[in-house]
């Protein structure tokens, strides 16, 4: 990868930092490179202990991340919105989407590859909230169609 600007630098720690879903740069090898805080939030893991490792190690506990980027370096291909549970360090598993792809060059030769992290926990309550509803509602017409 080409070294930025101090200036571009700056900036591109900023937006990563600001970021709600969690960043995971890794170059071809797959020793990460960029590990913004929320993936930290989302994993446990600081970014001091997973900057410079082999992005599986890191993913140990992990095998569902580790899969999704062993399909995406394999195939050479994006994929998006892969549902998992992610092993937290000193917490409970969290739902997940996933979304990986290729770094390329100008060429279309790879450099690396990025994982995003989108924490689901809000969408999965939500869905749980309409599923109780729908059976709740079924009940009520239930209970209407015996007492008619």
């Amino acid at each position: 990868m080409e070294p930025l600007s101090p200036r571009r630098e700056d900036l591109s720690v900023d937006i990563l930092s600001g970021i709600m879903d969690g960043v995971v740069v890794t170059d071809t090898g797959g020793r990460v490179l960029i590990w913004n805080r929320a993936a930290e939030e989302m994993t446990g893991i600081a970014a001091a202990d997973a900057l410079g490792k082999n992005v599986n190690d890191v993913f140990v506990d992990n095998p569902a991340v580790k899969g999704q980027l062993d399909k995406t370096v394999s195939s050479g291909r994006s994929y998006s919105e892969y549902e998992a549970e992610l092993a937290v360090k000193h917490g409970q598993p969290r739902p997940v989407g996933l979304v990986t792809s290729l770094l390329t060059d100008g060429e279309g030769r790879p450099t690396g590859m990025i994982l995003t992290i989108r924490d689901q926990t809000g969408v999965r309550d939500l869905k749980e909230r309409m599923r109780r509803a729908d059976r709740l509602a079924t009940l009520g017409m239930i209970a209407a169609g015996i007492a008619h």
